[in-house]
């Protein structure tokens, strides 16, 4: 149940060759994960308008991010929390993030990282609506 060779996947280093292995029933089964993805060169890549454009939105979104989060006591304690209680919000959201990233990393190995993004920006922007 547990793959964390690379091994345990059918990767191997580069230049060895594949050997086939007898694994049981469970483990031969293989996620359907990321079958549309393609390779690309950097040249290609860097003449995509959809590479600037989420580069552009990624930028916006860790400055307003960014800002919000350096400005979120002052302003709590402007609209009347207490200090203490200020920073214990911001302690709760880093907390609640970084648990929201580790389980957003752990749905890549099952679903499409393109629909996990914009689920995620989808979030990002309700939240950002609510607050």
């Amino acid at each position: 149940m547990v793959r964390n060779k690379p091994e345990d996947i059918g990767q191997v280093p580069d230049g060895v060759p594949h050997e086939p292995q007898v694994v049981s029933r469970s483990a031969a089964v293989k996620p359907q994960v990321n079958q549309d993805e393609q390779t690309w060169t950097i040249k290609a890549v860097m003449r995509q308008p959809a590479t600037w454009l989420i580069a552009a939105f990624l930028i916006t979104n860790s400055f307003v991010g960014g800002t919000m989060n350096s400005h979120q006591v002052a302003h709590m304690q402007d609209v009347g929390f207490t200090p203490m209680m200020a920073a214990m919000t911001v302690s709760v959201l880093s907390i609640a993030t970084i648990i929201g990233n580790l389980g957003f990393g752990g749905l890549v190995a099952r679903f499409s990282i393109r629909k996990l993004v914009s689920v995620a920006f989808a979030i990002r922007l309700i939240a950002l609506a609510i607050y």
